[in-house]
């Protein structure tokens, strides 16, 4: 609060002197390497006078920039008080200027520009006490190495390690190969039909969010018509898979039921439409009747069978 009634006290005392003023100051001229200085920028010139401040990117002059406050102004008897402070510091011992810093001034048309002087500090080292006696090194402390306790801990680990290496391939990996060649052996509308079945199952229409029931469908019916028809119809918009289906032996009314379904997907999944519990019920009934109107029957073992030729 003093520095601002000094300042405001400062602009009416120069008000009746000059229009135009610009200064620099450090709060001290010499310190120890790495120390901050203060910086402070000052300028008094007339209300609303276009001006164009200094610029400083990572030091002024020879010293860097730790820190910098914001651009203040105060506006008092018609003038204004532009102030700025930087944290300023320097790592190297020795003599440095800062050299006057230039502030421009655009006024009738005409630029002009204020100087502040230059000045000067000095960066002194940390001075060496010569008169201390030098000391010994301190010798390293002797440490005591139990090998045999790390040999037998380091056993237990690897033997821990190979125990659950074996579990896992002796109950878990050959079950997974297993499971991972009975769904590769299952035909492609059996599974279609297992997963509507886990779908009816739990109610999916009712028990589930919208938008991953109708996700879980659309995903299921693609995959059937991408192996039934031989079309890449995951990767596939609604309205191209309509077009691939023209091509296609279909009774129209199945046709026009999948697009539906298909559209109303898209629908819900990407414009967050909200379909009622009927309408998902029969989206259900739509795609399993379907898929069982299209599969190839005679072409396709039991899925009991299946298990048994893997598990055999």
């Amino acid at each position: 609060m003093r520095k601002y009634l000094l300042i405001i006290f400062g602009v009416q005392l120069f008000a009746l002197f000059g229009q135009y003023n610009f200064q620099m100051r450090v709060d001290t001229n010499a310190g120890l390497i790495g120390e901050p200085i203060q910086l402070d920028l000052q300028a008094v010139m007339p209300s609303n006078t276009n001006f164009s401040w200094p610029i400083y990117e990572d030091s002024v002059g020879p010293l860097e920039i730790l820190r910098r406050t914001p651009l203040d102004t105060i506006d008092t008897a018609g003038q204004w008080v532009i102030l700025q402070s930087f944290l300023l510091t320097q790592f190297d011992s020795g003599y440095y200027r800062i050299p006057p810093q230039a502030m421009a001034i655009n006024q009738e048309n005409k630029t002009d520009s204020l100087y502040t002087a230059a000045l000067s500090v000095i960066y002194n080292t940390v001075a060496i006490d010569s008169t201390s006696m030098p000391y010994d090194i301190r010798r390293p402390l002797d440490v005591k190495y139990y090998y045999i306790q790390e040999i037998i801990i380091g056993f237990l680990i690897l033997l821990l390690i190979a125990g659950l290496i074996f579990i896992y391939v002796k109950y878990y990996r050959k079950p997974q190969k297993v499971s991972e060649d009975i769904e590769n052996q299952t035909p492609y509308d059996i599974r279609a039909l297992e997963a509507l079945n886990i779908l009816h199952e739990e109610e999916a229409w009712k028990q589930w969010e919208q938008k991953p029931y109708y996700f879980e469908l659309s995903i299921i019916l693609r995959a059937y018509l991408e192996k039934r028809y031989g079309f890449l119809a995951l990767e596939s918009t609604t309205d191209s898979i309509k077009e691939a289906l023209e091509n296609i032996a279909l009774d129209s009314g199945q046709k026009e039921y999948l697009i539906e379904l298909l559209s109303d997907s898209d629908l819900v999944k990407f414009a967050k439409v909200k379909q009622s519990i009927e309408s998902a019920e029969k989206a259900w009934h739509v795609a399993n009747n379907f898929i069982e109107a299209t599969r190839l029957k005679e072409e396709l073992p039991s899925l009991e069978n299946i298990k048994e030729d893997v598990n055999a």
